[in-house]
């Protein structure tokens, strides 16, 4: 049961797991609880003078009080069955029947049981079931509990014994005094001890820890010894050095708490009271029963001493530690603090920077700004709009925005402004303007009004400039047309005269006997010049003229290539392989179909020297933005210093060639928006042409 008084100083309850009745049973534990208070008896007995008999501590009670504070009244059973058979034990010897024994004995053990059970019930009325000796007030309350249940207990023991003439009656105060102060040390040694070390676990001091206590445990048993074990010099003259191990019993209960302070105290009680059972140290010079009283008092007021500072080094700590826990929070509220400080900074910094930003976009826009009020008129412009249309702020101010465009689109404009206000949030429209001059303008509006805002945003794009350049682009696309028609017919023209005057040759060397030696020369020159001079018909034609471009299966424009030039594959031998699967392509299929002639015709053309098999392979690949296609060939390949004019008009190869196959293939691709290459490692090794084509 918790008092008011509980809640007057912050308590660490006892851990539940310490009275769990399921670790031993109410049995188990009321037997764990006999047999340590027999035990005790037997050290008490072992402590006793061998001269008067007389106990100089009685372990016993301060086990009793453990107990019942610990695990509560349910072990006052097992308090009272020790405490029968250890007053049986001693009674026994007496000249007590033994039934008179046996009685005597079960008044002093319910008097003992009484002296544990008021202690505890003290402790638990004014404590509560907590730790007593976590705080002072606790310690100063266990305190009193044993000063007054071992007065209780004294006063009934000597009384009885008194009565039935087992003490005398004249040595009822002297008595009364050994039998409460043995009772008081006994209870204020063992019973805090038993306390200490039951509620906190022994793993939780480290090893450090441990060398350190060991350290001042040997300092203090030394000087214990010193002072009461006969270890010093001059122990006949008995020097005054009682308080010779107070200095490490303080520095154990400052260091190590509760746990070190009856550590130390067990220490030191063992010393003293050997010391003095032996007539060494401080209290031999006195007679037995005054040297037993000194001893009480010493040990008594030396452990209420011990334990009351360790108490308030422990209750210190923990105040200690709440302040640090307060303070860490504290700092990190303030760190926090000034993160959201900075963090707050940083934003209003990033908002007028971004505010400063939007102004000079705003004031050095190219695009026409405006915002106007819900109502239209117009609230503020940006200086592109004194550029454009020549009007100065001050005079479009509080103007409606319908004012600026121009009559014919006003009502379009109108009913766009109106549904912004209706709900939209943003409209785009073309409606010309009249600037200050009078001209017309062509602008790209853009309005959107914000929701929960009386604002109309405008943006307005002068269009009038890429307006002008398109119907100058077309002006100069028409014109380029047309020299390309009148380029076209010059072209035909030229053939066509050449063509005339090299017919009426041939048809002269063929014709006559005379020169025919140089007829079959004169023949074939002209079949060149016929050659050549459709190919450069055909490169103009190329160039100028622009055919419908489709999607078409590339594979079906390799087997046309095929198809048009199998005598010439059936005569070499070649042998064609496509590589796998040809990406569909976007062009002039019959110009397409013509690369894929001029390639295949110069791969067979230009075959091995030693007469291997021509072997021809084709391929492609798909890509996102274009697709790639090649040829590759095993024969006699091109010098590096041919690959880059490979593709130039005129240019050839060996003395038969006209050199416009390739330049076509070229032009071909080039009017596509591809482009075209070659590679080879050199002579007698292979070539290999590529060529892309974007996708639509």
């Amino acid at each position: 049961m918790n008092t008011a008084a509980d809640n007057d100083a912050p308590k660490a309850a006892i851990p539940h797991r310490a009275r769990d009745w399921s670790h031993f049973g109410l049995v188990g534990a009321n037997a764990f609880v006999a047999a340590a208070y027999l035990i005790a008896a037997l050290i008490g007995f072992f402590l006793s003078s061998e001269v008067s008999g007389v106990s100089t501590i009685w372990p016993p009670s301060g086990v009793a009080l453990a107990a019942l504070v610990w695990w509560g009244f349910r072990v006052a059973p097992g308090i009272l069955l020790a405490a029968l058979a250890v007053n049986f034990w001693v009674f026994q010897g007496s000249a007590l029947s033994t039934y008179s024994s046996a009685g005597v004995s079960l008044a002093f053990a319910i008097g003992n049981t009484i002296e544990a059970a008021v202690g505890a019930q003290i402790i638990h009325r004014l404590w509560g079931w907590t730790n007593p000796l976590r705080h002072a007030r606790g310690m100063a309350i266990l305190s009193f509990a044993v000063v007054a249940s071992s007065a209780l207990n004294a006063t009934f023991g000597v009384t009885g014994a008194a009565l039935i003439g087992l003490l005398p009656l004249e040595q009822f105060i002297e008595n009364w005094l050994a039998w409460w102060l043995g009772g008081v040390a006994g209870a204020m040694i063992v019973a805090p001890l038993i306390l200490a070390w039951a509620f906190q676990r022994f793993r939780d001091y480290q090893g450090d820890d441990l060398i350190y206590a060991g350290v001042i445990l040997g300092l203090l048993f030394v000087t214990t010894q010193v002072a009461f074990g006969g270890w010093g010099p001059g122990q006949d003259a008995f020097y005054p050095i009682a308080f010779l191990p107070l200095p490490f019993l303080v520095w154990l209960a400052y260091r190590f708490g509760q746990r070190g302070a009856t550590a130390g105290l067990a220490v030191l009680a063992t010393v003293v009271i050997l010391g003095t059972l032996n007539h060494r140290g401080q209290f031999a010079p006195y007679p037995d029963h005054q040297a037993f009283l000194l001893l009480h008092l010493y040990l008594a007021c030396t452990a209420g001493i011990a334990l009351f500072l360790a108490s308030v080094v422990k209750e210190w700590q923990a105040a200690d530690s709440s302040r640090r826990a307060a303070q860490s929070e504290l700092e990190q509220e303030i760190a926090q603090h000034h993160r959201d400080t900075d963090l707050l900074r940083k934003e209003e910094m990033e908002r007028q920077r971004l505010a400063l930003d939007l102004e000079s976009f705003f004031q050095l826009a190219p695009d026409i700004l405006l915002i106007a009020n819900v109502d239209g008129t117009i609230a503020r412009v940006n200086p592109a709009l004194t550029s454009s249309l020549g009007y100065t702020e001050a005079a479009v101010m509080g103007r409606s925005l319908v004012h600026l465009i121009h009559d014919a689109d006003r009502e379009l404009f109108e009913q766009t402004v109106n549904g912004l206000r209706e709900g939209e949030a943003s409209r785009k429209i073309r409606a010309r303007a009249r600037d200050n001059s009078g001209e017309l303008h062509w602008l790209d509006w853009h309005l959107m009004m914000l929701p929960d805002q009386d604002r109309i945003y405008a943006a307005a794009e002068d269009d009038s400039d890429r307006l002008n350049l398109t119907r100058q682009r077309d002006q100069l696309r028409n014109r380029v047309e047309r020299q390309a028609t009148e380029l076209e017919r010059y072209t035909y023209a030229v053939t066509h005269r050449m063509r005339e005057p090299i017919d009426q040759l041939l048809q002269s060397v063929r014709s006559t006997d005379q020169i025919s030696e140089v007829r079959p020369q004169l023949e074939r020159t002209g079949e060149r010049m016929q050659r050549l001079l459709e190919g450069l018909k055909e490169l103009v034609h190329i160039g100028l003229i622009s055919a419908e471009k489709s999607v078409f299966d590339m594979q079906h424009a390799v087997n046309d290539a095929q198809s048009k030039l199998q005598k010439s594959i059936d005569d070499s031998g070649a042998k064609i392989e496509i590589d796998g699967f040809l990406p569909t392509a976007y062009g002039d299929r019959s110009r397409i179909t013509r690369v894929w002639i001029e390639l295949l015709s110069n791969a067979i053309k230009f075959g091995t020297d030693d007469q291997d098999p021509i072997e021809i392979r084709i391929g492609g690949s798909a890509g996102k933005l274009e697709n790639r296609y090649f040829i590759t060939d095993n024969g006699r390949g091109v010098e590096s210093a041919q690959q880059q004019r490979i593709f130039d008009v005129l240019h050839q190869q060996q003395a038969d060639s006209d050199g416009l196959g390739l330049a076509a293939v070229k032009r071909i691709i080039e009017v596509h928006g591809g482009d075209v290459w070659v590679q080879s490692m050199g002579r007698n090794r292979g070539a290999t042409f590529e060529f892309t084509l974007p996708n639509p």
